[in-house]
């Protein structure tokens, strides 16, 4: 995954140890870094991560919006793959 802060990785570190609140509050310095630097690929992917970590947490209607929100900015930058990973992500939420 190139591009990633280190908060990103710190974040998925503990997204996958089960650290919830630490790696929400990294990727949302992640996210703030992103923004301030105009870096609309760095959000997209930082919107996905946050999403699947309020869907594991079961906070469904916020996995749904940056789901949403990764999905907008991949179609409007032209990543077509992205676009349609995260269309499936929110569908599998969606369903879930």
């Amino acid at each position: 995954m190139e591009g990633l802060t280190d908060h990103q990785w710190i974040a998925i570190i503990h997204h996958h140890k089960g650290e919830y609140d630490q790696a929400l509050a990294k990727y949302q310095q992640s996210m703030e870094i992103k923004e301030k630097l105009g870096d609309q690929r760095g959000i997209a992917y930082t919107a996905a991560q946050m999403s699947l970590l309020y869907f594991n947490i079961g906070k469904k209607e916020n996995a749904i919006d940056y789901t949403q929100k990764a999905l907008e900015i991949f179609e409007n930058i032209g990543l077509d793959n992205e676009a349609m990973r995260a269309r499936a992500q929110l569908e599998e939420i969606r369903e879930s």
